[in-house]
């Protein structure tokens, strides 16, 4: 049974810089220039260029369609892993624009209350309720959904059906933060 008391690596914070720097140094190694990925996203180059820099970060649409178009995964752009390759595609792939009835699954399944969760990642009930009725979850909040309930943020958004995380570099991120 899950216990909020047992979550010693949870992050507090997303590290956007991170994942800026991950970005950009995926996009750089398959020569794609911040125009060229941001037509791709329908998004100006300057927005790329502040993700890059850690100075924002992208919405749901925009970063499942960045882990496709780069062909890499969302957990190795969020530094959960050194593995680029999902370990897995699923094939009838549908994004998960909101990840919140993946939540309310994991929540259920696991015995937890929308007050447990909400005090494990610093949010409210409210919150937790509103994601788990479609509100869209940001990737900092998700980052930390996965966390929880050691799962991949690939299985979270639909790229994959394997749900496994990639423990061993994610504690070592997570000791980091």
């Amino acid at each position: 049974m899950w216990v909020p008391e047992n979550l010693p690596l949870l992050p507090r914070q997303f590290n956007a810089e991170s994942f800026g720097m991950r970005l950009r140094q995926e996009r750089k190694f398959k020569f794609i220039t911040q125009k060229g990925l941001a037509v791709q996203l329908g998004v100006s180059d300057s927005t790329v260029s502040n993700w890059e820099k850690g100075l924002s970060l992208p919405d749901v649409h925009a970063l499942t369609t960045i882990a496709r178009y780069l062909d890499v995964s969302i957990d190795w752009l969020a530094c959960l892993t050194d593995e680029r390759k999902l370990k897995t595609r699923n094939q009838n792939f549908q994004p998960h624009y909101t990840t919140g009835p993946k939540l309310y699954d994991l929540r259920v399944t696991n015995r937890v209350s929308q007050k447990q969760i909400a005090a494990a990642i610093n949010s409210s009930p409210s919150t937790i309720s509103s994601w788990e009725h479609g509100t869209p979850i940001s990737l900092e909040a998700n980052f930390k959904i996965a966390a929880v309930f050691h799962v991949s943020l690939d299985w979270l958004y639909g790229i994959t059906d394997d749900m496994t995380p990639y423990t061993a570099l994610t504690v070592t991120i997570m000791n980091k933060i």
